[in-house]
């Protein structure tokens, strides 16, 4: 926490706004930009300069508006409070969310345009401010307001919804008090793979403890005396236990009884939906994924779906041999343990029935049981056996079989190794055929 006694007093006559300082969730950095600077930064106004802007007219021209069709330009308002409405010596709530808030600032100078560095970083729009009070964790928006704040960039506070006793009592309160009336931060305790464990062994007393109801603050506290240093032990409300599990590892039927109904379960199913800037040769991950996934939950359950973990370096590394790699020594194994080792299954999960030979992952093997054996072996060997084919871990018509077995490679797409082996792949099936 940041304590800079402002030695202002306010009334009825300032202005308190509130500003987001970042519009998204990733561009906090402007936030800290901000705190660290002591500056206000907007983000509306396509990086434009206004300072020769007299009027909210201005500034819609300037935006590109002419007016004709009704409609005025994306972020004129939050563009005319920054430029001509805000004044020095009013005050600034920076939200974090629309329930929180997490600065109270000072405005200390008039509006100027600040052209950024970084390519498409529109926050030119600049004030220079007092930083009051930086609260870390943020504030409950109860602590000054009577509701919680809109999702607009920038506003006025009306009177209805600031208390400005509040407000003047917290400015005025030290970091200790500041703290006592946040109360406890929150705590959080994960568990990796819950249920792999002895549920009943590993918590013990903790299982009653653990309730909403039995702990500090609760409607029924409950504290047990540890047995070897004889103090009461309780757990406190402010503390939030997770536990992550893989359902295909071990059955959810499995755990304690008396946990599941302490424990609230959120199913977190594959996200194919973040692989969607992974495409690798015209092979697009997310679609790779999906297909794979629903051929999956139909030979076996929804719980065995391969999760979108496996494929996040291909964000980075886009090459054929990052995803050659992936296959290989990660979800190739992984099917095999699924359907123990019955690769005929796992040709169906890739497709390999409907495709090419060249373009098959799992091929038969060319040994015959006569061959191994003699003909005159009459002992029980399975009817076929299978094999990888390597060359089709660096081959896109594979990979865009799986997806669709009627899908051709896309030419002029590919990386020159790429090309090399899709091209003696196709020989290869030239020949077979």
């Amino acid at each position: 926490m940041v304590d800079t006694p402002s030695g202002k007093a306010f009334g009825a006559e300032t202005t308190i706004w509130k500003m987001s300082l970042g519009n998204r969730y990733d561009e906090n950095h402007i936030y800290e930009e901000c705190i660290r600077e002591g500056r206000l930064l907007l983000g509306w106004g396509l990086g434009r300069d206004f300072s020769a802007a007299a009027s909210k007219e201005d500034i819609s021209r300037f935006l590109g508006g002419d007016g004709q069709d009704g409609k005025s330009p994306r972020g004129l308002t939050a563009v005319n409070y920054f430029v001509r409405e805000m004044k020095v010596g009013d005050l600034v709530i920076i939200s974090d969310g629309n329930s929180k808030f997490r600065a109270v600032g000072e405005v200390t100078g008039g509006y100027r345009h600040m052209p950024r560095d970084e390519e498409g970083d529109e926050f030119a729009q600049s004030r220079t401010v007092k930083w009051l009070k930086v609260f870390n964790p943020s504030m409950d928006c109860s602590a000054i307001l009577n509701n919680d704040f809109t999702q607009a960039a920038l506003y006025k506070l009306g009177p209805r919804v600031i208390d400005r006793v509040k407000l003047a009592a917290l400015l005025a309160a030290s970091a200790t008090d500041v703290l006592a009336q946040q109360g406890p931060r929150q705590r959080v305790l994960i568990i990796d793979e819950i249920n792999r464990g002895n549920i009943s062994r590993i918590f013990g007393e903790l299982i009653t403890l653990i309730e909403p109801s039995r702990r500090t603050g609760g409607d029924e506290p409950l504290s047990v005396v540890l047995p070897y240093s004889k103090r009461p032990f309780s757990v406190p409300d402010n503390l939030y236990l997770i536990g992550t599990m893989n359902t295909s590892d071990r059955s959810l039927t499995g755990l304690d009884i008396a946990l599941r109904r302490r424990f609230v379960f959120k199913e977190m199913p594959p996200r194919p939906e973040l692989l969607e800037a992974a495409v690798v040769d015209g092979i697009s991950i997310k679609g790779l994924l999906t297909v794979m996934n629903q051929r999956i939950e139909a030979l076996l359950d929804r719980e065995h779906c391969l999760g979108h973990a496996y494929f996040l370096p291909l964000l980075k590394d886009r090459s054929m041999a990052c995803l050659a790699r992936i296959f290989r020594h990660e979800i190739l194994p992984l099917l095999e343990e699924y359907f123990f080792e019955d690769w005929e299954r796992i040709g169906w999960v890739l497709n390999d029935h409907r495709k090419p030979p060249a373009n098959c992952f799992i091929v038969p093997s060319k040994n015959t049981v006569s061959g191994l054996f003699g003909d005159d072996f009459d002992g029980r060997v399975p009817g076929k056996s299978w094999q990888l084919n390597a060359a089709a871990l660096t081959n896109v018509a594979a990979y865009l079989g799986v997806i669709d077995h009627r899908a051709t490679v896309p030419a002029g797409e590919l990386s020159g190794s790429v090309q090399e082996g899709t091209q003696a792949n196709a020989a290869a099936q030239q020949r077979d055929a």
